[in-house]
């Protein structure tokens, strides 16, 4: 087995395991929890404007994680901190969907402008992006015409264009990963010219 790749799989099973013990040992504190809620309800008040078609179930699921939450605001220590994060939890149900999503326009983006893309072949590279942008716009349409009215149908929305941007990034990750090789052949063979 090739040498950096176990030092990679060996460095993402260490970071694995801490936060797995991380997780376990820590305990959620009534501060970290209220930055959380903050740092939540700006992402639902964030995505209610940027998608409409979703801000009545994302009100609606804050709402909900409010009482629990105002209700939690109530107790003390550590029962106060569990159940402040339920509530959160109950507004990541609905964030997370939505973030994956923007995360993957973000990166279709910077890969179709992406020197790595760029140091491939001229038609794949624009097969690539074609593809992307064709993924995009289908989850970008499927999105903008969302008729959703609760949080299983706001979920099965985002999966469905996640599963189109999956396959849109397919060739431009593709691309970046021989990109990125090319580049460390060129390195090679600078270093043995010298």
């Amino acid at each position: 087995m090739n040498p950096r790749r176990t030092q990679r799989l060996l460095g993402a099973l260490t970071a694995a395991v801490v936060t797995a013990c991380l997780l376990a040992a820590c305990k959620p504190s009534v501060e970290g929890e209220k930055k959380a809620w903050s740092q939540n309800t700006g992402f639902i008040k964030q995505y209610g404007a940027k998608y409409p078609a979703f801000k009545a179930v994302l009100d609606q699921q804050q709402k909900a994680a409010q009482k629990v939450f105002d209700a939690a605001s109530k107790l003390k220590g550590e029962k106060a901190a569990e159940k402040m994060r339920a509530a959160n939890k109950q507004l990541r149900e609905a964030i997370n969907p939505i973030q994956s999503y923007q995360a993957k326009l973000d990166k279709i983006e910077r890969l179709k402008n992406s020197s790595r893309v760029r140091r491939n072949k001229g038609h794949k590279v624009r097969d690539a992006i074609a593809k992307g942008n064709k993924y995009r716009d289908e989850a970008q349409a499927l999105v903008a015409a969302a008729k959703v009215t609760t949080l299983a149908e706001l979920k099965l929305t985002m999966q469905q264009a996640n599963d189109k941007l999956r396959i849109g990034l397919e060739g431009l990750e593709r691309l970046d990963r021989k990109g990125r090789k090319k580049r460390k052949k060129r390195r090679k063979k600078k270093k043995h010219k010298h």
